[in-house]
């Protein structure tokens, strides 16, 4: 025996497929279907970007640094924060300014050179601090100018300072446990 083939429902004459009229009810279940897997989709993409791209767990905050009254003027005071990197804090009359002790050119520890009035180099007059291992020499607001750090224009890093009354206190980001 031969297949008739398909059978189609709701034709009319020839054999056409006759599209049935949309119900509200039709509708209404396409559009919350469509919604439920879009909601789906994006919630799923929020968890996948959130596990590969953690929020930050940091934190700003000020650590109280030392008394105004501590640092000479044209002094400088040796600081540890908490993460264990050095500070020198240097003061010009009441002006403060902090840097990293690290020289940019291969990381040695700079050093304060008090001002010398004897000095015929004005940068000596005002003080420097000195890198010892390849003779870099920074300005008191950090600027190399002298040794291979001036060669490639680097500068000591600074860190915010705040001076409250009589305290300072350093800007410290950190990590949250």
């Amino acid at each position: 025996m031969s297949d008739p083939g398909p059978q189609v429902h709701g034709t009319q004459g020839g054999g056409d497929v006759v599209p049935s009229e949309p119900t509200r009810r039709n509708v209404l279940s396409g559009i919350a279907a469509a919604g439920t897997v879009v909601g789906a989709g994006g919630y799923a993409v929020t968890r996948v970007v959130g596990y590969l791209n953690p929020p930050s767990r940091r934190r700003e905050r000020e650590i109280f640094l030392a008394f105004v009254d501590a640092i000479p003027p044209g002094g400088t005071l040796a600081a540890t924060l908490p993460d264990g990197r050095h500070l020198q804090v240097r003061r010009s009359g009441e002006e403060f300014a902090a840097f990293s002790d690290v020289c940019p050119h291969l990381g040695c520890r700079v050093h304060w050179n008090a001002p010398s009035p004897d000095e015929n180099d004005p940068a000596k007059r005002e003080g420097w601090f000195r890198c010892p291992c390849h003779e870099g020499w920074f300005t008191p607001d950090g600027k190399a100018f002298s040794g291979p750090p001036s060669e490639a224009g680097q500068s000591l890093s600074r860190v915010d300072l705040v001076r409250r009354g009589s305290s300072l206190y350093v800007r410290y980001e950190e990590d949250m446990a």
